[in-house]
């Protein structure tokens, strides 16, 4: 979702003065022909504390007959016990299929160390280097892929 990554003033630009702050940091932006909430690209900022959108979230259209049936959509208001079952189940199946769980597993593993790897980078090789672009696009891919979202009235 897009987010202010600094206090704005009502132009949009960055403001330390409180009195012209209109946009404070970490609000939601909203887009102004809509009306509504909207997703930004990451463009190498780092995606820690940031809400991204999975694949997952889009396999459906958000209010279509499909999407009350998409147990992988976590981007919504509410989600049903039922769908939470669906979801976790579609999770752990895999890895009890022969042949296939290993893989299932191993993937898994890397996806989780695609998170990991470029902040261990980040908070050591990468002091030296201000420009963290790669590594943060690297985080950003892998944590767009993470399956444990919840709604947002279950966070």
């Amino acid at each position: 979702m897009a987010t202010w990554d600094f206090n704005a003033d009502a132009n949009g630009n960055p403001t330390n003065d409180e009195n012209a702050t209109v946009y404070h940091k970490g609000e939601y932006k909203i887009n102004p022909e809509t009306g509504t909430y909207y997703y930004e690209t990451l463009n190498g900022k780092s995606p820690y504390g940031k809400e991204l959108l999975t694949p997952f979230d889009i396999i459906t259209k958000d209010g279509s007959k499909a999407n009350d049936y998409d147990f992988f959509d976590s981007d919504g208001l509410n989600k049903s016990i039922t769908g939470s079952i669906m979801k976790t189940t579609a999770r752990i199946a895999p890895m009890f299929i022969p042949y296939v769980g290993p893989v299932y597993i191993a993937a898994n593993i890397g996806l989780e160390l695609a998170k990991v790897l470029p902040i261990v980078y980040k908070s050591t090789f990468g002091l030296a280097d201000g420009d963290h672009s790669f590594a943060n696009k690297i985080e950003g891919i892998a944590m767009s892929f993470d399956n444990n979202k919840v709604s947002k009235e279950g966070s």
